[in-house]
C-alpha cells in the first residue's frame, strides 16, 4: 500500500480534485471554476489525500460565516481504489483537529436518504467524536430544483471530542 499523505489543498491539486468528484457517481459535480476557487480560498478547511502524488481523497468544507462554531462539510469523497479504509475519518480529523482549536464545535452536512456511504460514515464519526447524528430537514425537495431530494442536515457535537486528550496535547 503507497503511503498517504493528508494535507490541505494547493492550487497544483485543483485539476486531481475535479477528477475525482467528476468519476464519483454518488457527488453533484461542481464546475471546474467553483473547485479552483475552493482550493484557492477555502482551502484551510478543506484537506486532500495523496498517494504516488495522485489525489486519491478529498473534503471540502467550510466554517460557516454566520455560525462560526459550525463546520460544514460539502463534499467528501475517497477514490474507490484506495485500499485505506479509514481515509474518509482521517481527513476530517486533520481538518477538524485545527478547526476545532480556533473554536468549531459541531460538524453539519447534508444528505439524502438514499447515500448509504455517508449515512456510513456520519455513524462512524458520530462514534469517533462522542456524540449521536443530529437530523433535520434543511431544504425540502419542493423548495429546490424540479426533481431534487429533500436535503437532510445532519449535525454531530464536536465538544466531547475537542475535549478529550487528543485535543489538549500541544
Amino acid at each position: 500500500m503507497a503511503a498517504t499523505e493528508i494535507r490541505h489543498p494547493v492550487a497544483g491539486d485543483t485539476r486531481g480534485v475535479i477528477d475525482l468528484v467528476y468519476r464519483s457517481p454518488n457527488l453533484d459535480n461542481n464546475s471546474p471554476y467553483f473547485y479552483g476557487m475552493w482550493v484557492k480560498e477555502w482551502w484551510r478547511s478543506s484537506a486532500v489525500a495523496l498517494e504516488d502524488g495522485r489525489v486519491v481523497g478529498v473534503l471540502l468544507g467550510f466554517v460557516r460565516p454566520t455560525a462560526p462554531d459550525v463546520y460544514f462539510a460539502w463534499q467528501t469523497c475517497i477514490d474507490p481504489a484506495t485500499r485505506n479504509s479509514e481515509l474518509a475519518t482521517e481527513l476530517y480529523d486533520f481538518v477538524l483537529d485545527e478547526l476545532c482549536r480556533d473554536g468549531v464545535d459541531r460538524l453539519e452536512m447534508t444528505v439524502n436518504s438514499d447515500n448509504r456511504l455517508v449515512r456510513l460514515l456520519l455513524a462512524k464519526l458520530a462514534r469517533r467524536y462522542g456524540s449521536p447524528v443530529q437530523n433535520a430537514i434543511l431544504f425540502p425537495g419542493e423548495d429546490l430544483a424540479d426533481g431534487h431530494y429533500t436535503e437532510e442536515l445532519r449535525a454531530i457535537d464536536l465538544r466531547a471530542w475537542t475535549t478529550s486528550a487528543r485535543l489538549v496535547q500541544s
